[in-house]
């Protein structure tokens, strides 16, 4: 089993023999060896091998993380097999499975209950537990760069998965105000109602409106939790020029770093913000709801860094 840092990839990145070396005296599995997995559908791009797997050994544990490409007809039967897996310590959940897993898990944490999207997978007692944490991840990734939520308002663009555990985020954190806009006035309208039903921060649905933007006066942030970062060639969401300071605009996108949607409120003066913040800290809240155990927060940035460098050299 030829075992590497960055074991999501799928080819040879050109290791030499010292690397291969070090890799042989700090991994050495073995049955004792515990596993952690991320479970998705396509999941070859995934970064977190090489970050939890670099944190698991920074704090003296014999576990190892691994991508398990799972296609959404093999989810149930994959679920079953790490239940009864003495050696599965926990692990991730992602696209597309992350609601399609709930009702095979044994029980839900209170917040992924509330957002109905399961990120975590946790193991008290051989149990299957659904947790999130999208939601506190963001929110420390904006306190890392100085942004308290509290009695700001905010616009939040997109009313999926993301955009939900984002909202509910913002939310328990005191936010004064949250708009949230989607090109179908019903899901936005859906995501509000499940916001007032449980908080009194001032909440309202929008649509974009042929290109308006007057959802963004006033607010001290907008988050894009649509796909489009992540499409160089997509049509504007709105007009970009309307992005102006002092707003604080946020891409959940981390790759590319600087979206279309990021360059266009770059160019205009605004404060910038891409997704690498918030997977990091949902990443150490992962790892600290496996192991109990404060994460190596220093150790897994400079991992994920070095890790997005390689992927943005592959193109």
């Amino acid at each position: 089993m030829d075992v590497r840092p960055d074991s999501h990839a799928t080819h040879d990145r050109g290791y030499d023999a010292h690397d291969r070396l070090l890799l042989g005296r700090t991994m050495n599995l073995s049955g004792k060896t515990k596993v952690c997995t991320s479970l998705g559908f396509p999941i070859t791009q995934s970064l977190s091998p090489a970050v939890q797997t670099a944190a698991f050994r920074a704090v003296g544990l014999d576990w190892v993380y691994i991508a398990w490409g799972v296609k959404p007809e093999h989810l149930a039967v994959t679920v079953r097999a790490l239940s009864v897996w003495e050696g599965h310590v926990g692990g991730n959940v992602t696209a597309p499975h992350k609601a399609a897993i709930i009702p095979l898990l044994d029980d839900l944490t209170p917040m992924a209950a509330r957002l109905q999207v399961v990120n975590v997978i946790l193991r008290p007692d051989g149990k299957m537990i659904g947790d999130n944490t999208d939601g506190a991840g963001f929110i420390n990734s904006l306190r890392e760069i100085g942004i308290i939520p509290s009695g700001k308002h905010f616009t939040i663009l997109g009313a999926g998965g993301a955009a939900k555990a984002v909202a509910f985020a913002l939310q328990d954190a005191g936010a004064a105000e949250i708009r949230v806009v989607n090109r179908t006035q019903a899901r936005a309208e859906a995501l509000v109602a499940n916001l007032k039903s449980v908080g009194n921060t001032e909440v309202s649905a929008h649509t974009y409106n042929g290109g308006s933007a007057r959802f963004l006066d006033g607010s001290a942030m907008v988050v894009n939790a649509t796909s489009v970062g992540l499409q160089p060639h997509a049509a504007p969401l709105f007009d970009y020029a309307t992005l102006r300071p002092p707003v604080v605009v946020m891409d959940l996108a981390f790759l590319p770093r600087s979206s279309r949607f990021l360059m266009a409120a770059q160019a205009n003066g605004c404060q910038t913000v891409n997704g690498v913040g918030m997977l990091l800290h949902q990443a150490a809240l992962s790892f600290q709801g496996w192991t109990a155990i404060a994460a190596p927060l220093a150790l897994m940035r400079e991992t994920l860094e070095d890790a997005l460098r390689r992927r943005e050299q592959e193109g």
